[in-house]
This record gives C-alpha cells, sequence and structure tokens, in this order.
C-alpha cells in the first residue's frame, strides 16, 4: 500500500511501511534544513520502518548538505527507521570523499530499487520506485553567455552561484566529475562568505590558457574581516565557524590553481581555476 504525501516539493511516498524521499529541487542550506524537519517529522508521526532518501538529482553535495544528510539518516535510524541514501552520483561521489566527508555506517545504494531490497529483501512495489525515479530530471545546460557575477547574501545566492558554475562547466565541455568538483569548490567558498563576511561575491568566467587548453576560473570577493592566518585557514579541520574546517583546504584540493590575495587590507579575495 502506498500513501502520498506532499512536501518540500519532494514527492515524499510511504510503500510498504518505508518512507521513499526523491529529492527533485538542488540542496542547499534551507531546503536541507527544512527537508531533515520534514522527515523526522514523517518518521515520528507515521509506522515508518525504513527511509529511502534518493540524491539521483542532485548535482552538488558540499560539506554543509552532505553533514545534514548524514544526520538525517543517523536520527532516523535512532527513531527506529533504517535509512538508505540512494542514487549518489559517481562524480559527486569523488568530490564528497576528496573534501574527507565521513560516510562510515551509513548505509547506501546505486538507486532507489536497489534501496528498497535492502530494507524490503522481496522485490516488493518495484514498479512504483521505477516510476518514482523516472521523473527525476534536472536541466542545467547552459551557454557560455550566462550570468558571470552573483552577489552573496543569503543562502539562496550561493546555490544560484553553484548552478551558475555547473552550467558554465558544461557549455565548456568539463566532465562531470570536474564539473562536480568546481560546483563544491564554489559552494565552499561562497558559504564561507556568508559565514564570516556576512555578504560578498561570486564571479565565475572561461579563461584561455596554453594552446586549445581553456578552462572556468572563480573569483570569491568579500568585505569582511579578512583572514589574519591564511596558513592556519588551510588546515583541515580548523574553523572558527563551528564548521568541519574543509572549506578553504577542500575547494584547494578539488581546484586546479588556488591563489589567495595576502596583499588585500580589507576583506578577502580567493581565485581557483580548473582546467580542461
Amino acid at each position: 500500500m502506498s500513501e502520498e504525501i506532499g512536501l518540500l516539493k519532494v514527492g515524499m511516498e510511504i510503500i510498504d511501511g518505508c518512507l521513499i524521499v526523491p529529492v527533485q529541487v538542488e540542496l542547499y542550506d534551507e531546503t536541507v534544513r527544512q527537508l531533515q524537519k520534514e522527515v523526522l517529522e514523517n518518521v515520528e508521526r507515521r509506522p515508518v520502518k525504513g527511509v529511502l532518501i534518493d540524491v539521483s538529482t542532485v548535482a552538488v553535495i558540499d560539506t554543509f548538505i552532505a553533514v545534514k544528510l548524514i544526520e538525517t539518516a543517523k536520527m532516523t535510524s535512532l527513531m527506529g527507521a533504517r535509512t538508505v541514501i540512494t542514487g549518489v552520483k559517481p562524480e559527486v561521489a569523488v568530490s564528497v570523499l576528496d573534501l574527507g566527508v565521513d560516510f562510515k555506517n551509513i548505509e547506501t545504494a546505486v538507486n532507489l530499487e536497489e534501496g528498497f531490497r535492502m530494507l524490503r529483501p522481496s522485490p516488493v512495489r518495484a514498479d512504483e520506485l521505477r516510476e518514482i525515479e523516472s521523473g527525476l530530471e534536472i536541466d542545467l545546460e547552459a551557454s557560455l553567455n550566462d550570468i558571470k557575477h552573483i552577489e552573496i547574501l543569503e543562502a539562496i545566492d550561493v546555490a544560484e552561484a553553484v548552478n551558475v558554475a555547473v552550467r558554465r562547466c558544461r557549455a565548456m565541455g568539463l566532465g562531470t566529475i570536474d564539473q562536480n568538483m568546481v560546483a563544491i569548490s564554489v559552494s565552499e567558498l561562497a558559504r564561507n562568505v556568508l559565514y564570516h563576511a556576512k555578504t560578498g561575491s561570486v564571479t565565475i568566467k572561461a579563461i584561455d590558457g596554453e594552446g586549445e587548453k581553456g578552462g572556468i576560473e572563480v573569483i570569491v570577493e568579500d568585505e569582511g574581516p579578512g583572514i589574519k592566518d591564511i596558513d592556519q585557514a588551510m588546515v583541515e579541520g580548523y574553523s572558527t565557524a563551528n564548521s568541519l574546517g574543509l572549506g578553504l583546504p577542500g575547494a584547494k584540493r578539488l581546484m586546479d590553481e588556488f591563489e589567495f590575495d595576502a596583499e588585500r587590507e580589507i576583506g578577502t579575495k580567493i581565485t581557483v581555476k580548473k582546467w580542461k
């Protein structure tokens, strides 16, 4: 028996005691918090023994989003509902591991159907699961003439900067793994602007290299307090904002070039590049 639940523009559905959560929106701070809240509320209110969170259409999972998904899985498990995260794209998996996010003890599956088998060994309702999966698509195609400069004033602006970066990478012909590395770097750096300076900007543009080599350049600027000790800030785990401390070192590891403007008297300017 299935029961539809409409929330957060995510068509949640209960199938044979399992809460199916096909995430059909891009996740940023507010949406992932709301997703966590509503999943927990449904597990509390309904006789749910399992939860499947499908992220097959989520193009970017940065450290904040990854931590929230892990927290959600652990919380629902503590509430008695075994949780499986399904559909993590290969390029997303590579980038998340490069960032050092620990998915230890979190169950994952390649797709909803496989996740459902983990929760319910018999192949029940597989046709319904395939029907849900068939509707999961996000169109991120765009040309090189898309928006290049994004003001960072709130969390949704971080998501916009990420989407612009992904569209630009696709238009340039960068591979999916490189696209995801650029997107996560933009997310981490733009999120730092919100945490430390409150406002700033992200500028994204195509650049030329030697021969036919081209790439993408991202400049993140703010007028905040600046970074007093860049060497310390680049140490993984160091944080002044109660985060994982993976933002700057993670962005540096994911990109081909990383430059910090040490001569800047006010605020922070970081330039990163990814070559084809």
